[in-house]
Parts: C-alpha cells; structure tokens; sequence
C-alpha cells in the first residue's frame, strides 16, 4: 500500500499542496492527523467517486480535503451529516463548496435513509462520529448493508489513537488496551472485517500500529512534497490513527 500511495502523491501532489495551504491558512485545525487526510484526499483523487458522505465534520476540517478533492476531480458530490452545521462557520469550506455540497443537520440514524432515496448510497465513506461500541455496531449492522454490491471506499477515524478509547469513557488505560490496540469502536469494525470475505486493502498509517510502516510513508511522502509545505501535528499526538478499507471488493471483477 505504501508503494501505491507513493504513486499518488506523486501524481497528485499540487493539489495535495494547495488544499493543505487552504486548511492552514483558514485555521480550520481539526482533530485530525495531516497523513491521513493527505491519504483521504489522494483515494479520492484517484477513485474519482460520484458520491461521498462524511458523517460528523464537526467545524470542517475534514470537509476542506474532502471538498478539495472533488473540486481537483472536477466531479462528484459531498453530503456530511452532523447535529449541528460546522462547515456553514468556516470560510474555506464555503470557499470549495461550488454547489457540491449538502449539509445534513439531525442525527445519522434518522437523516440517512432518505438521502440515500434521493441520491443512493455514497461511493466514499469518511467516518468520524461518535466513537462507541454501539455507533460501530450501527455501522455494520445498519449503514454498511445498504452499500451490497457497490464497491465502496471507506476512512475510518480515531482507531489507532493512542490517547482515546471512546466516547462513552475517553480515558484509554493503556496498561489495559496498549496504543497498537484499535479502540473500542475499531474493534468492532476490525472484528466484522476478519469474517468478510468482501471487504479488501485494510490499511493505517498509524504510528502506534504499524511504527515502520508509518516512518517509511512519512519519508517517502516529504521525499515528493518536499520543504514547501510543513507538516502540521495534532498535539499531544502525531497518531493518524485512521482506519482505511474497502467494501464489496468482489463488485471490482464485474464493474
């Protein structure tokens, strides 16, 4: 994967370059780390996808690569849910907007089932909402078989945070679960992927995961960006602990 990510960025690294200069520059720091968004907005450069739902954006942090994207695609849609408009409050998210994007405010669970009437399931899947056992289930029992047949691309967030175990009990005691443990809600997803055989290409750049792999990306990626644009850490962490994966993988022989 990082061989595969080593072409992106070296496909797509001017736009990269500028939708993190936006995001600085409009102090939109979200709670994210800069590799994983840098890794969100090259799959969706490259996937190209009609369709992507980013649920809880919070102030819209997120929002800015996400939206930058599509903008760089020239192509495709963003709906992101949350309880409240964060993204409405933040100029480089309405600065990108250029009519791709839908701000559905309400809960997940009660606002889904009729944009997917409207416009069917999303194509990219950025998730970043409350992080529990009970969201996670939600997720694989509910949102993930809508998506049956259709090849979808999904980023997870907050699995590999070596500070957070959940929202229900931030504190991670890690004499307990240590920082290379997902946490709680991972778990759940990470378990459901074990056993399904459509899912493909699981893969973190976390540092507390996978350290080497992390180091390796992080060297291969300031090789091709260069000095030009500085890495922007997430204090107390430079964890990038997003979980990236693929659903209904089989659909890819037959698309």
């Amino acid at each position: 994967m990082v061989d595969h990510f080593s072409e992106l960025y070296g496909a797509y690294s001017d736009g990269l370059r500028a939708a993190k200069r936006l995001a600085m520059r409009c102090n939109s720091k979200g709670l994210s780390g800069d590799i994983e968004m840098e890794l969100t907005y090259l799959r969706i450069r490259h996937q190209k996808p009609e369709l992507v739902w980013e649920i809880s954006p919070n102030w819209g942090y997120s929002t800015i690569f996400l939206l930058s994207a599509l903008k760089d695609n020239k192509a495709g849609q963003l709906i992101s849910f949350d309880t409240w408009d964060g993204p409405g409050q933040n100029d480089c998210v309405q600065q990108l907007t250029q009519g791709r994007h839908q701000m559905v405010v309400g809960d997940i669970k009660d606002t889904y089932a009729s944009q997917v009437d409207l416009q069917g399931v999303p194509d990219y899947l950025f998730l970043d909402s409350y992080h529990s056992h009970g969201f996670g289930t939600w997720y694989i029992q509910t949102l993930f078989p809508l998506f049956q047949g259709k090849h979808v691309f999904v980023g997870l967030h907050d699995v590999y945070n070596p500070g957070f175990w959940s929202d229900d009990n931030f504190e991670r005691d890690l004499t307990i679960y240590p920082e290379w443990m997902p946490n709680e809600e991972g778990m759940v997803i990470l378990d459901w992927l074990v056993y399904n055989d459509h899912a493909c290409h699981v893969f973190t750049a976390a540092k507390s995961r996978w350290p080497d792999t992390y180091k390796h990306l992080v060297t291969m990626r300031n090789s091709v960006m260069g000095d030009d644009v500085e890495r922007d850490y997430v204090l107390p962490y430079d964890a990038n602990p997003t979980l990236f994966f693929e659903l209904n993988c089989q659909s890819m022989l037959t698309d």
